[in-house]
């Protein structure tokens, strides 16, 4: 064959026949000379020929390689060609066809996929149709690579499974490995968390690193008020409490380890903060996305009963002191400031103090006081005249009405204006104005303030208005005793009088007792009837009286005299001096 000449196709078809022959005859020449024993020959210049047999070797090694590797994969796998027909399939999918009866002798090689798709009808058509569509593409090099997830059930079980798309050579004139993965198990977890994600009673929050909310449950925009758009739109700064210095610490703890438990502040849609047990985590999607989640639960109800568990124990220790003031106190001064300093120190309360009414001008003025660190009560201005604007608050109804003002808002009631820029500045939320009785009669009131609003319940009420019975009770001991010390004085008193005028009076004079008992007596009346004076000190009364008698004339009418006038205290004797109980 010459390169300066033209060869007719019949010239041409010659010489290739007999290049084939020639190359044949050379690598059986080859074969014989090397017994079958070597897979390639090189001449003197370096050229390399591979024998027959070695690439016959080779390209079954190649393949039992690749089916191999196909076989080893779990998901079911099928090689098409370029025209869409089944050219090889792995192990996995022969298992599938014959446990879902769609056995064929070669398990489907040599079928056209696409022309299956194509006619699909019924369930799952649209799925087979899409999938065509989307090899196609891959064949003719409009995409990449396709992917699709589907159902796949049986009367047995429900099954999903995501078919995907990929070149067979980069070139894609090779055709394309189509493989369907069993996501069952992924789906079915997919399928639960959605059910947890939508009837969890907690907030849940899908968030990314920088900040932004990809999705929130029902619970999440009950918590927060806000729609889940509105989440999605503000972002995490939306719902979370910047202010709150545990943010910094929790997001640092969940960048480090990768997950954060704890409490933190949060805001709802009107600006009110309420705290939250949040669990947080770092994870990636199947994307391969970092992505966290965020599990919030609202336990500001758990910590209002904690509070209110809190301030009933504070209260009841409060309770306890104060009974115990009154076993100790001596004086209503000491008792007040005792009760004020309980009722701060142990009931928690912010200030307390007890005001008694000057009734002369109305007006209710401090007698003892604990906790007025902001001078609330410097130059106060309270009255209990009810035309007095300053005589319609907590304090001046209570005394006025007799009965307890409970101000849950102390901010906000209408009452409480006059003192409210002063009760700011204390930081006052709540008071509680209960009157004070002395002998049933309102002398006072005593007033407490919380920094809590709502912190008055039924229970703390009842403590309060515990407190105040003792304290009103503690006042009537105070007032007996009062009355009992004087009285005690004005009877020394007369007692001192009375023994003035025996020892210098110049008559004798003894006073007998209605039971005939001696209670007193003077020198003189010891010398005019000439009686020992151990028989007198001794007070034994028949014995004087008999001493008496035995001195008189007729000491019959005398002893009856005597009786006669302890029966008739207001008769009077010539014998007698004037007197309730002498002779």
């Amino acid at each position: 064959m010459s390169s300066g000449r033209s060869l007719s196709p019949l010239h041409a078809h010659e010489d290739i026949s007999a290049l084939i022959e020639t190359l044949y005859q050379t690598e059986k020449r080859l074969e014989e000379l090397t017994d079958g024993e070597v897979d390639a020959v090189a001449d003197r210049d370096g050229r390399t020929f591979l024998l027959r047999r070695a690439q016959e070797e080779l390209r079954h090694s190649d393949a039992a390689r690749q089916a191999a590797i196909l076989n080893a994969l779990p998901a079911n796998i099928a090689l098409l060609d370029t025209q869409g027909f089944v050219i090889s399939v792995n192990e996995a999918w022969r298992r599938f066809a014959g446990a879902n009866m769609l056995q064929s002798s070669e398990y489907g090689i040599g079928v056209n996929y696409l022309g299956i798709c194509d006619c699909a009808r019924g369930d799952g058509a649209s799925e087979a149709h899409r999938a065509a569509a989307g090899i196609r593409a891959v064949l003719a090099g409009g995409a990449m690579n396709f992917s699709l997830e589907y159902p796949c059930h049986s009367p047995m079980a429900q099954r999903w499974f995501r078919l995907t798309v990929t070149p067979l050579a980069d070139d894609r004139s090779h055709g394309v490995v189509v493989m369907h993965l069993d996501v069952t198990a992924e789906k079915q977890s997919e399928e639960r968390y959605r059910l947890l994600f939508g009837s969890s009673m907690d907030a849940i929050l899908l968030t990314a690193p920088d900040g932004r909310v990809l999705a929130a449950n029902p619970s999440a925009c009950r918590m927060f008020e806000w729609t889940q758009d509105e989440i999605l739109q503000g972002g995490r700064a939306l719902v979370i409490d910047a202010s709150d210095p545990r943010l910094a610490i929790a997001m640092e703890e969940r960048s480090r380890t990768g997950r954060f438990m704890g409490e933190l502040s949060f805001v709802r849609k009107d600006g009110a903060k309420f705290p939250g047990d949040v669990s947080s985590s770092v994870f990636r999607d199947k994307d391969g996305q970092i992505r966290t989640s965020m599990i919030i639960r609202d336990v500001s109800q758990r910590k209002a009963a904690e509070a209110q568990i809190q301030r009933h124990a504070h209260l009841y220790a409060a309770l306890s002191q104060c009974n115990k003031a009154i076993v100790h106190c001596t004086t209503e001064e000491k008792l007040f400031l005792q009760v004020c300093r309980a009722a701060v120190q142990f009931g928690g309360m912010k200030m307390a103090w007890v005001g008694l009414v000057d009734s002369e001008i109305l007006m209710v003025r401090p007698a003892a006081s604990f906790g007025d660190d902001m001078g609330y009560l410097k130059d106060l201005n309270i009255s209990v005249d009810a035309e007095s604007p300053f005589g319609r608050g907590p304090t001046g109804t209570a005394f006025r009405e007799n009965r307890p003002y409970w101000c849950q808002d102390y901010l906000n009631d209408p009452v409480t204006v006059p003192w409210r820029e002063r009760g700011a500045r204390a930081g006052l939320a709540a008071s509680a104005s209960l009157p004070l009785h002395r002998n049933g009669i309102v002398v006072g009131v005593f007033t407490l303030y919380s920094g809590v609003t709502d912190c008055f319940d039924e229970s703390a009420r009842d403590l309060l208005l515990d407190m105040a019975t003792d304290i009103s009770f503690a006042l009537d001991n105070f007032a007996r005793e009062s009355e009992r010390k004087r009285a005690a004085a004005e009877i020394q008193f007369k007692a001192t009088i009375l023994k003035t005028q025996q020892e210098t009076s110049l008559d004798a004079m003894l006073l007998v007792g209605e039971n005939g008992q001696i209670i007193s007596y003077n020198q003189q009346f010891i010398d005019l009837w000439r009686l020992s004076p151990h028989l007198v000190s001794a007070h034994l009364d028949a014995a004087v009286l008999q001493s008496v008698a035995e001195q008189v004339e007729n000491s019959e009418a005398f002893v009856a005299r005597v009786q006669y006038l302890n029966r008739r205290r207001d008769d009077k004797s010539r014998e007698a001096k004037k007197g309730r109980e002498h002779v």
